[in-house]
């Protein structure tokens, strides 16, 4: 069991950025929020089968569904620009993964909801202007070389 003083040990306060971040974003851009969302749950179960990475719950798909249909409702068919990508993050990162993420795992694993949402604020916190950055840079490189334009109609 997870033992509310493991929560602010540095293997839990870890910044994860990868590929998957840029990936999801640019599915949400193309596809739009349905197939955004439909995209990253059948991504969420292919890395569990595939890696084995974190321990699989079937609660967790809502929460990566709604991640990847934010990321649709914001991007799909607009021109990228700061407020979307800002919104997305925003919307993303504290409802989605702070608050539901740390509500779901307060009740799968008992430990107390408020100390661990406490306990993820500041990553989320650090990873949000990050995160904004590097989906905006990407997406408008991706744009500027018309990567997109080959792969969708407009």
């Amino acid at each position: 069991m997870l033992k509310e003083a493991d929560l602010f040990c540095p293997n839990s306060v870890r910044i994860n950025f990868t590929i998957y971040l840029l990936s999801m974003a640019c599915i949400g851009y193309i596809y739009g929020p349905i197939w955004g969302g439909l995209l990253e749950v059948i991504s969420d179960v292919l890395n569990f089968t595939i890696f084995g990475s974190g321990a699989f719950q079937v609660a967790f798909l809502l929460t990566a569904f709604l991640g990847g249909f934010i990321d649709g409702l914001f991007l799909y068919r607009k021109s990228v620009n700061w407020l979307s990508v800002i919104m997305t993050q925003v919307l993303v990162m504290l409802f989605v993964s702070l608050i539901m993420d740390s509500w779901l795992i307060s009740i799968l694993f008992g430990t107390n909801f408020k100390v661990l949402l406490l306990g993820r604020l500041v990553r989320v916190l650090i990873q949000i202007p990050l995160q904004v950055i590097a989906i905006f840079y990407f997406i408008k490189a991706l744009e500027k070389r018309h990567v997109f334009d080959r792969i969708r109609l407009r």
